[in-house]
C-alpha cells in the first residue's frame, strides 16, 4: 500500500472518530501506517520503535475483548520482531531496550493468562506462536524455556502437566538406569565410558529431565488444534499434531537454554528401532543423546496410557499392564536397557508412586502456578 493510500484512510477514518473506531480501531490502523512508512524509508528503526512504544503503552489493555489483542499482543510482537532486525551487539549493551523486552514477557504472560475464555483467546493463539518464534534470549533475563512452559500452563495446563509427569518419571527412570546399567548411557554430554557416568550422576539426571520437561514445545504454537477436551482428536487434528516433534526440536534449537535438547524433542515419538513412529527422516539411532530419548519415550507413554484426567476421552491403564506392555515391546518399540531395569521391584514402585501421588501433587501445583500469575494481575 502507497504512502498517498495511507494517508486518504486516515483522512476517512477521522471523518466519524466514533464509529470507525469501532469499525477499525486507531491502533490498528496506526499500525498499518507506521509499517508504510518504516518499510518504505521514511522512518528510522529508532523512530519506529519509538512510534510503536508510544502505541504499545497508550493502547494496551486489560479487557481482553477481541480488538485489545492488537496493542497488546502484536504491537509487542511487532516491536520483537524489530528488535531482532538490530545488531545484537547493540541491543543487548542497551540496558533500556533490555528491560522493555523483559516487560513485554511479563505483559504478554499476564495477558495470556488472563485471555482464558475470553474473546480475545482465538486470535490471540494466531499470533502467539510467532512470539515464540521472535523470543529474545538475553543472558540474566527470561529464558526461552521458562517462557514455554509458563505459556504452556496458561495455554494448556493438561500438556503443562504432562511435561512436569514425563519430567519426573525420566528423572527415575534416568536414575535407576545410572545406578543399574550405567553402560547404557555412555556417550550422552560426551562421557567416554561408564565411570564417567556415574561421576557425572547429577549432572545427568538434571540434563534427561530438562529434555523431558521440553519435549512437547512443540505443541504451543497448534493449541488451537490439541485444545479440545472429552473426545479423540479428529484425523486432521492428528495429521497436524504428529508434526509437534519438528517444531519442537526447530524451537528449542534457537535458544541458548533449549537448544541441545532439540534431538529428544525430535525423537521421542519413534520406536526404539526406528522402524515406526514419527517424524520420519529423523535417524534416532545418531543422536547422542538416544538413550534419553529411549528415556523420554518410555516416560511418555508412562503417562500418557494412565492419565485419566488431561485426557478425559481415555479410561487409563492400570501401571502393572502399561509396565507388561513395555516389556512385551521391548527391542522394537522401547529400549531394552530401560525395559530391563523396569523388572526392579524398587523401580516399578517408584513409578507407581508418581503416576498416583506426584501426579496428584502436579496437579495441585499447576493449580497454584496459575493461579499465583492470575493474582499478580
Amino acid at each position: 500500500m502507497i504512502d498517498e493510500d495511507m494517508e486518504e484512510m486516515l483522512k476517512i477514518w477521522r471523518r466519524d472518530l466514533e464509529r470507525n473506531d469501532d469499525v477499525v480501531p486507531f491502533c490498528n490502523l496506526m499500525l498499518l501506517y507506521l509499517r508504510n512508512h518504516y518499510f518504505s524509508g521514511k522512518l528510522t528503526t529508532d523512530e519506529y520503535l519509538f512510534e510503536l512504544r508510544k502505541l504499545y503503552y497508550e493502547y494496551r489493555s486489560e479487557s481482553y475483548d477481541f480488538n485489545s489483542v492488537f496493542p497488546s499482543v502484536l504491537v509487542p510482537l511487532e516491536m520483537l520482531i524489530t528488535y531482532e532486525s538490530m545488531d545484537r551487539d547493540r541491543l543487548l549493551s542497551d540496558k533500556e531496550k533490555r528491560q522493555e523486552i523483559e516487560d513485554i514477557y511479563r505483559w504478554i504472560l499476564r495477558y495470556v493468562f488472563h485471555a482464558q475464555n475470553k474473546e480475545a483467546f482465538s486470535l490471540l493463539l494466531e499470533y502467539f506462536s510467532e512470539i515464540m518464534y521472535h523470543f529474545i534470549e538475553i543472558e540474566g533475563g527470561m529464558s526461552f524455556s521458562d517462557m514455554g512452559l509458563s505459556c504452556m500452563a496458561a495455554l494448556h495446563p493438561p500438556t503443562y502437566i504432562h511435561s512436569r509427569m514425563v519430567g519426573e518419571l525420566s528423572k527415575a527412570l534416568c536414575s535407576f538406569l545410572i545406578d543399574n546399567d550405567p553402560k547404557a548411557l555412555t556417550g550422552v554430554l560426551g562421557t567416554e565410558d561408564e565411570k564417567e557416568v556415574v561421576s557425572r550422576r547429577k549432572e545427568m539426571i538434571d540434563y534427561c529431565y530438562k529434555g523431558a520437561l521440553y519435549h512437547d514445545f512443540g505443541k504451543i504454537p497448534m493449541i488451537d488444534t490439541i485444545f479440545v477436551y472429552g473426545r479423540k482428536l479428529l484425523d486432521p487434528e492428528f495429521f497436524l499434531l504428529k508434526h509437534h516433534p519438528i517444531v519442537g526440536a526447530n524451537l528449542l534449537s534457537r535458544y541458548a537454554s533449549t537448544s541441545s535438547f532439540s534431538d529428544i524433542a525430535m525423537g521421542h515419538h519413534l520406536f526404539y528401532d526406528g522402524s515406526k513412529g514419527y517424524p520420519g527422516g529423523f535417524d534416532i539411532s545418531a543422536s547422542p543423546d538416544k538413550p534419553l530419548i529411549d528415556i523420554v519415550t518410555i516416560a511418555d507413554c508412562l503417562d500418557a496410557a494412565t492419565d485419566t484426567v488431561g485426557r478425559s476421552y481415555s479410561s487409563g491403564k492400570r501401571t502393572i499392564d502399561i509396565l507388561r506392555e513395555i516389556k512385551e515391546e521391548k527391542g522394537t518399540r522401547y529400549s531394552p536397557d530401560v525395559a530391563a531395569i523396569l523388572d526392579i521391584p524398587e523401580v516399578s514402585a517408584e513409578i507407581d508412586r508418581i503416576l498416583t501421588e506426584e501426579r496428584s501433587r502436579n496437579y495441585s501445583d499447576a493449580f497454584d502456578f496459575i493461579k499465583g500469575f492470575l493474582n499478580e494481575g
